[in-house]
């Protein structure tokens, strides 16, 4: 396959294979910027195979190097995946994208990019949990919930989550098929406020290749976490496993003095100082 540049007729001295050596930038971004309108203007529709890399060596005439930066820029778009063996392909959908310090809300975070999620649920099983999950909700007695979240048609993740059956003892698949499981544990009086999450890259196996319908050991993102209330009840404790076109954003702050004291730990200190004093008085108003 090859894509053709734009241009017609002798090409200009300085340029080859539709790029400008002398003052057209990096030729990787060059590269990533053509392809990017082949695949814009439907030249190149979703599921097509790109160019090999040696064909693209071939067209524009640059190292390898430099064509696997192009397509390491169109995969950091969420254009492309690229696949060990298989080369690149034209993304089936634009990339899920989701807050890591955002707790739940997934559908309104894809609705805010013009995106639509929805749920299949897989299995509502009585099961206990590892032992993280059992100090995690302080009880065993829980249900285990495997769902798949799906981006138009394309399943981008999959969910295996444990909540207490004391606190939701009535939830089904009916129940929850394509509905908000925080919301539903709001319908029963458990408002999720929050906790910790972590995130690392793991590879698929076989059974989360067959879920997500990717390659097996393709590289996929797991969130990892509990959900608690403002009470700290541990409502859920969850993996999910995300495929290769999820971005996970960070809004990330930096401290301009570092080691400075927070305004909630000023606020404990003077409160703890308050009650210090009164005891102090308290003491003096009996010796006395």
């Amino acid at each position: 396959m090859s894509l053709e540049p734009a241009e017609a007729g002798p090409e200009p001295a300085g340029r080859a294979g539709g790029l400008n050596r002398e003052a057209g930038g990096p030729l990787h971004a060059q590269i990533r910027d053509i392809l990017h309108r082949q695949i814009v203007d439907l030249a190149l529709p979703p599921g097509s195979s790109l160019p090999t890399e040696e064909e693209l060596q071939r067209q524009f005439g640059v190292s390898r190097s430099v064509v696997r930066q192009a397509l390491s820029g169109l995969a950091d778009l969420g254009l492309i995946r690229r696949q060990r063996g298989r080369g690149s392909v034209v993304a089936a959908t634009p990339v899920l994208r989701r807050h890591v310090q955002r707790a739940g809300g997934l559908d309104e975070q894809a609705a805010a990019h013009g995106q639509r999620l929805r749920t299949h649920v897989l299995s509502v099983d009585p099961s206990e949990p590892p032992q993280a999950g059992i100090e995690a909700l302080n009880t065993a007695n829980t249900w285990k919930i495997e769902r798949v979240r799906y981006l138009d048609d394309l399943p981008v993740a999959f969910m295996r989550t444990w909540v207490p059956r004391d606190f939701f003892p009535h939830f089904t698949v009916e129940l929850l098929e394509n509905a908000s499981l925080l919301g539903l544990m709001r319908d029963h009086g458990y408002h999720p406020a929050g906790g910790p999450r972590q995130v690392q890259a793991v590879s698929s196996d076989p059974d989360l290749a067959r879920k997500l319908d990717i390659n097996t050991r393709e590289p996929l993102l797991l969130l990892q976490g509990v959900t608690r209330d403002a009470l700290g009840h541990g409502l859920e404790w969850f993996n999910v496993w995300h495929s290769p076109n999820t971005v996970f954003d960070v809004d990330a702050q930096v401290t301009s003095q570092p080691g400075r004291v927070s305004q909630e730990h000023l606020r404990r200190l003077r409160n703890l100082t308050q009650q210090l004093e009164s005891e102090l008085a308290d003491l003096e108003r009996g010796a006395r």
